[in-house]
């Protein structure tokens, strides 16, 4: 295995970035915010490898140190979810914000978690139509040692390729002067 990636979000470009990144040899490890562990949601991707969790807490457990976890969220939910993910994690582990999270917001989450010493990245993702793999174009700020250490995460899923903007909230404000 390359890299151990946490994923939290179970939504399409989730599974499709899930898929990605298996398929280049790393471990992800997921978790589904609106599956029923009893339902069994999240099976579909575990056929390839990836494997479920049913809580934030055993997704940090089943991540080794230096974490990297990708959340993939709806804005409405990232700070509740934020918030309670801060007390799983370590000095030095890396969130990726793939939200479509306004600039400032993504600066005041980079600024909670700096405060904890961990990293916090925002991965703006350009699609030419919705989830459609091809067509992936990727801008991240944040810490560019978290940036680079990341790199193999970058060329999994940016089909299109990826900059990196600058400090915490760059990659989000790129993409929204883009579009």
């Amino acid at each position: 295995m390359d890299m151990q990636i946490g994923l939290i979000g179970h939504t399409r470009l989730g599974a499709l970035l899930a898929l990605s990144l298996r398929s280049k040899n790393h471990e992800v490890i997921i978790y589904d915010l609106d599956a029923d562990p009893e339902d069994g949601n999240t099976s579909d991707l575990q056929e390839y490898g990836i494997c479920a969790v049913n809580s934030l807490k055993e997704l940090a457990e089943s991540t080794t140190s230096k974490r990297v976890i990708l959340l993939l969220l709806d804005e409405s939910r990232l700070d509740e979810i934020l918030d309670e993910l801060l007390g799983y994690l370590s000095v030095g582990d890396i969130l990726v914000d793939v939200s479509d999270s306004f600039r400032q917001d993504t600066i005041r989450r980079a600024q909670q978690a700096q405060a904890l010493q961990i990293n916090y990245l925002d991965c703006a993702v350009n699609r030419i139509s919705d989830f459609e793999v091809a067509g992936r174009r990727i801008t991240i700020g944040g810490n560019r040692f978290a940036f680079n250490h990341c790199e193999p995460i970058w060329s999994c899923i940016a089909s299109k390729g990826y900059i990196y903007a600058g400090r915490s909230g760059s990659g989000h404000a790129v993409l929204n002067i883009e579009q």
